[in-house]
């Protein structure tokens, strides 16, 4: 059997986020949190079998009609260790298996040097899931990290205000 190869991930929300602009008060209010329940899709071409020569004509379909849904990550919950740190638990999806993964997510506006712990893994182990639950853990953890830097803003004013 030939092993899919990777073509591309997508949020169950892009459409939504591409159609919708919200405004940056409204991003940074929600934080990570209305990321719950989102879905990040893994989607895989099959490369055709070796022995199989077919015609390639001026009709043939386009690359994304054969485009096959490969893996499902979901963002089951989110907590807040701190102001900037969050726990997420993540359900990975894979044909009639899943499994459960949780990491934490760290985004300190007052700590950005490049030796700063931003991501880390609570369980299972990471030498325990396969090179592809890795990515996508760190694609989903991406998301998380960008929504905590929306509220970035709003936690400086608290600080400004409270300072005076």
């Amino acid at each position: 059997m030939t092993l899919p190869r990777p073509h591309s991930c997508t949020w169950s929300d892009d459409e939504q986020r591409k159609g919708l602009q919200a405004t940056a008060s409204e991003l940074r209010r929600g934080g990570p949190g209305p990321l719950k329940d989102k879905e990040l899709y893994l989607w895989v071409t099959y490369p055709e079998p070796k022995g199989r020569k077919t015609k390639k004509s001026k009709k043939a379909g386009s690359p994304r009609k054969d485009l096959k849904l490969w893996a499902v990550l979901i963002i089951e919950d989110l907590k807040r260790i701190d102001a900037f740190t969050c726990q997420v638990t993540l359900r990975r999806i894979f044909k009639r298996d899943e499994r459960w993964i949780k990491v934490w997510v760290s985004n300190d506006p007052g700590d950005q040097s490049d030796d700063a712990g931003v991501f880390g893994f609570v369980s299972p182990h990471p030498r325990l899931l396969t090179a592809l639950e890795r990515y996508l853990v760190h694609v989903a953890a991406r998301r998380v990290y960008d929504a905590i830097a929306e509220t970035w803003s709003d936690s400086e004013m608290a600080v400004r205000s409270v300072g005076r």
